[in-house]
């Protein structure tokens, strides 16, 4: 069986540093999130190994079960050193408020233990309030200035994904009737680790700032088509409709994944749920 979320000390991840991390089953991320399914770095790459493992028992896993399952990853993760920071999701989310204060508890935990600041990033914060997250620095995903000023009137710090920077430092974004300061992520733009910037380890100096945190879309080839697309609104086919059409074809999922511009990471997971659901043998 495979497990629902992961948690680990040593993930060996050059942007987040010294970091530990978690991951969790896609299950737990919102609808609303135009990435999933269309253009999720976490699709691809060496990543996507990690969520196909998560995502093929969390299919039929509540999002307040796999919350309880990162809860328990993080518990049992070893602090490797006093003050080490959490870095909450590289791939997954809390799509309900109980299961963010569920994984809220474990970063409390983690923190008494001798462990440092979490911090995570959510596209659930139209429906999940900011209290729900305490003592976890979360950023509310965004992915235009309307999301922004929404994202603020709620409470929450906010990071924008654009489809590449203007230039290295701050520049203001003007849309949907409102200005956004805009902070290119320093990873990005000069590498230097999560854990030696800080910007998105403390979300209360950054919402009183006023500024956001920005992010270029990254991840492999296919994701970063599908990506682009996504952000700009491109229309896309939906997997549901032609995967049963392609299958009967004997298309391999590498194929259907060429042929609809689309992740194999989630040409898998849409055809392992059909499956589930018996529309293809």
């Amino acid at each position: 069986m495979s497990p629902l979320a992961l948690a680990t000390s040593k993930s060996h991840n050059r942007k987040t540093g010294t970091a530990a991390v978690t991951y969790a089953a896609q299950g737990s991320c919102p609808a609303s999130c135009r990435f999933l399914g269309a253009g999720c770095y976490a699709e691809g790459g060496g990543i996507g190994h990690i969520t196909r493992r998560l995502n093929a028992e969390g299919r039929r896993a509540s999002p307040v079960e796999i919350a309880e399952a990162e809860a328990h990853a993080i518990d049992y993760c070893e602090i490797q050193f006093a003050g080490q920071a959490m870095r909450l999701h590289s791939v997954g989310d809390c799509s309900t408020e109980k299961a963010a204060r569920i994984v809220a508890g474990a970063a409390a935990r983690w923190r008494a233990r001798g462990g440092g600041p979490v911090w995570t990033y959510t596209h659930a914060w139209r429906t999940v309030p900011r209290e729900a997250w305490h003592p976890i620095s979360v950023l509310a995903s965004c992915e235009t200035p309307g999301d922004v000023f929404a994202a603020r009137v709620r409470g929450y710090a906010t990071a924008m994904v654009v489809e590449e920077f203007q230039r290295d430092t701050r520049y203001p974004i003007a849309g949907e009737g409102t200005i956004v300061e805009l902070v290119p992520c320093p990873a990005q733009t000069r590498h230097v680790p999560c854990t030696d910037c800080g910007l998105c380890l403390d979300d209360e100096l950054r919402y009183d700032a006023g500024v956001t945190i920005g992010f270029a879309l990254h991840g492999d080839r296919g994701t970063m088509r599908q990506a682009v697309g996504t952000i700009r609104g491109e229309p896309r086919p939906k997997l549901r409709d032609v995967i049963p059409e392609m299958v009967s074809q004997g298309l391999t999922g590498a194929e259907i994944a060429q042929a609809t511009g689309t992740s194999p990471s989630s040409v898998y997971e849409m055809t392992g749920r059909l499956r589930d659901e018996g529309v293809i043998p």
